[in-house]
């Protein structure tokens, strides 16, 4: 096949086992007719795939290959391998508590999944709020920031426009965005 030959040539190539792994899984995605026993030795293939990969020595490349693992142990109810895919993933950016909490309801236990799911919500929310607290702070310094700018626009004087407008204007013509 193609991607045995490139491969060959590329051996060594995390990215391209990644890729071919992401593109044949999408393509038996996109072949619902197929019985699973059709679908058995492309879907061996790309676990072995994306195994290599976990194994690999790229940790961007061995996380995004964890992750997908995760998600199709989970869904051919190989509990135990996607336990330990969920065990090697780093915190962030993946969300460990969605798969843990489906882990756990596929075990049967939906009340410690949904106590689970509930304290990713929080931490999500703890987070949001804090940055969002953050944020509107940093308006308010670069809003008192540009007010306290004299007017360099020609075409209105300083008082002529409602406060925000003149935010506006001055925080597109300082190079930011003008909403």
């Amino acid at each position: 096949t193609r991607a045995a030959v490139m491969l060959r040539d590329y051996p060594n190539s995390l990215s391209l086992r990644y890729q071919l792994a992401l593109n044949l899984h999408a393509s038996l995605i996109l072949k619902p007719e197929w019985t699973a026993e059709e679908k058995s030795p492309y879907q061996a293939r790309v676990t072995d795939w994306l195994c290599q990969v976990a194994d690999g020595d790229d940790a961007e490349l061995a996380n995004a290959a964890r992750h997908m693992l995760a998600l199709d142990f989970l869904d051919r109810g190989e509990l135990d391998h996607a336990e330990a895919m969920i065990d090697a993933l780093p915190k962030a950016p993946y969300d460990r508590y969605i798969l843990q909490g489906e882990l756990l309801y596929r075990r049967g236990d939906v009340e410690t999944a949904a106590t689970h799911i509930s304290a990713g919500i929080f931490e999500t929310l703890t987070k949001a709020v804090s940055q969002l607290y953050k944020m509107i702070d940093l308006e308010v310094k670069m809003a008192n920031n540009i007010a306290a700018l004299p007017c360099r626009c020609h075409k209105h004087p300083r008082g002529g426009l409602p406060p925000l407008a003149c935010l506006r204007h001055h925080r597109a013509s300082a190079g930011g965005s003008a909403t």
